[in-house]
């Protein structure tokens, strides 16, 4: 008698014929699954994380805005692009190691760092990761089943998840150029000198863009960039998941590329590249559209995409966990408040100091309190676990110290060396 797999059906006991079922659950499959997916997905971070990360991403983002937005707004987005690993000059810029140079050199150093850094915290994790391996058990089960060099593999696809905004801002911003004057219109137009026909470069407004040095070394780095770090990585983990598709389901694929689509329900297990993609967008967003006149008209822009990306979401649902679907609802609602409330510093000349310090704090108060909530989330899930670790821990300290009076013990009742205890007249 055959015997189908899970998931499968064959209509009679001698039949070699099986049948995908339509729905998992309905052959025996478990309506666990994602709890065994954690179970086996190695280095994968939980889902709760990953949603957090993804707000972390967007309120950068959103924060990159031509926005004269207040001092605690600005330090959250710094804190922010401190863990995700995205550029900030509110928080640092590679260009202030080189004061003395001239805009066009801090503006190459600002670029080259921005798009090679990563790959310098990429490697640093990577040796890190594979001395620490020789020291400590980093994970058991990880590293009882997968070797150190499926480890590192697995490391790298988490950092390039995290990082791949900051690169995908950093290459577009290649193209990125702001027209000052027309040379036509406004008082004085036969005045006006800034009247190149395609704009001055945002990372250098002293240069002209698509001539000269900017022609000529940047356009290139922009395209290959463009290529290899906004369309490679959703490409590849598309193709990496398409390729080893009938195996999703297996011990040694969820292992390497759980991260990848874990959380999502079957038929959406390439929804990873959709959210690269999703990410790209906003950012493409935020770097031509300085473009725009009206910084109110960039952020109605950034405002109709959250809208859209947020009911493509809701409409796929792609999440196998309810909890998180209402987490990532909840996390595009506070990333659309946080785009409207922006329009009240830039609409009708802005508002006073009291009044932009209130709206700053509320929405510093919006995504601190969201990101809490994805921490107790996490908790929630995982306590249960630190219980029973802790709970051994104990018991195993209890053990020792119970070993070691006893030896104690026993050494202050033996009898001396060289007899039973009693004298020989």
């Amino acid at each position: 008698m055959l015997r189908s797999l899970r998931s499968y059906w064959h209509s009679a006991p001698d039949s070699d014929l099986f049948h995908r079922c339509p729905k998992d659950e309905a052959c025996g499959a478990s309506s666990k699954q994602p709890d065994d997916d954690a179970s086996v997905s190695g280095l994968a971070l939980p889902p709760s994380i990953m949603v957090a990360i993804v707000h972390a991403q967007y309120y950068i983002i959103i924060m990159r805005l031509p926005v004269n937005y207040p001092s605690d707004m600005a330090s959250l987005s710094a804190a922010l692009s401190s863990v995700t690993g995205a550029e900030s000059a509110i928080a640092y810029s590679y260009s202030c190691f080189f004061t003395a140079d001239a805009s066009d050199g801090q503006a190459q150093t600002q670029l080259l760092g921005a798009l090679l850094v990563p790959f310098a915290v990429i490697a640093t994790s990577m040796i890190v990761w594979g001395v620490s391996s020789n020291f400590f058990r980093v994970l058991s089960q990880a590293d009882a089943t997968l070797g150190l060099s499926a480890q590192l593999w697995v490391l790298g696809v988490v950092a390039v998840f995290i990082l791949y905004p900051g690169w995908a801002q950093a290459a577009l911003s290649v193209f990125a150029c702001y027209k000052i004057d027309d040379g036509k219109t406004g008082l004085y137009a036969q005045n006006q000198k800034a009247i190149w026909r395609h704009g001055y470069w945002v990372r250098d407004m002293a240069q002209e863009c698509y001539t000269g040095v900017h022609l000529r070394l940047y356009v290139p780095i922009g395209i290959a960039s463009v290529i290899v770090l906004c369309l490679g990585p959703p490409l590849a983990s598309f193709l990496i998941l398409w390729k080893h598709r009938a195996e999703l389901g297996s011990k040694r694929v969820r292992q390497r590329y759980s991260f990848l689509y874990a959380r999502y329900k079957p038929r959406f297990f390439w929804w990873e590249s959709v959210l690269m993609l999703e990410e790209l967008a906003l950012v493409a967003v935020e770097v031509f559209g300085r473009g725009l006149k009206s910084v109110a008209h960039q952020i109605l822009v950034m405002l109709a995409a959250f809208t859209f990306i947020s009911a493509i979401n809701m409409a796929c649902s792609p999440s196998k966990l309810r909890a998180i679907t209402k987490l990532e609802f909840m996390s595009m609602t506070v990333l659309i408040l946080t785009v409207s409330l922006s329009l009240f510093f830039v609409v009708d000349n802005g508002l006073g100091a009291a009044d932009e310090r209130s709206v700053g704090a509320l929405i510093v108060a919006l995504n601190v309190v969201l990101l809490a909530t994805f921490l107790v989330v996490l908790l929630r899930g995982t306590w249960g676990k630190l219980r029973s670790t802790a709970s051994r821990a104990n018991r195993s300290a209890l053990a020792a110290l119970t070993r070691r009076k006893g030896v104690r013990g026993a050494r202050k009742g033996a009898p001396p060396a060289g007899g039973d205890g009693s004298s020989s007249l």
